[in-house]
């Protein structure tokens, strides 16, 4: 990224010296501002996005410890589901769906908060 940004600025320092040997003032004077609004429009929304993707985190930078009861709630609320349907499920079964999915909700939120992409 520091190398792109200082690339960049070699870039528009070689175009400013060349703008001052070959045109005249007024329109020198008017381009150079139109690329200083350009890098200030454009070098903080980039840095921005970088940093931003820098703290994100997968669910592979999950330790093995949260993997796993991530895991166990993905599927309880999956195997909830599923029996739910069943014509033989007892009648707590939607009680513990909901207690299911909100214990699922809240592992992925404070997950989430911590900085995971789940």
């Amino acid at each position: 990224m520091l190398l792109k940004l200082l690339m960049m600025l070699l870039v528009l320092l070689i175009l400013l010296v060349l703008l001052l040997m070959l045109l005249p003032r007024m329109l020198m004077l008017m381009l150079v501002m139109l690329v200083l609004i350009v890098l200030m429009l454009g070098l903080p929304r980039m840095l921005n996005e970088n940093t931003k993707r820098r703290s994100t985190m997968a669910d592979s930078d999950l330790t093995p410890a949260d993997a796993a009861v991530l895991k166990y709630l993905r599927q309880r609320v999956d195997r909830l589901q599923d029996d739910r349907w069943r014509s033989n499920a007892p009648a707590s079964i939607a009680n513990e769906l909901q207690i299911a999915m909100r214990d699922l909700r809240e592992f992925t939120s404070a997950k989430r908060q911590q900085g995971f992409n789940i």
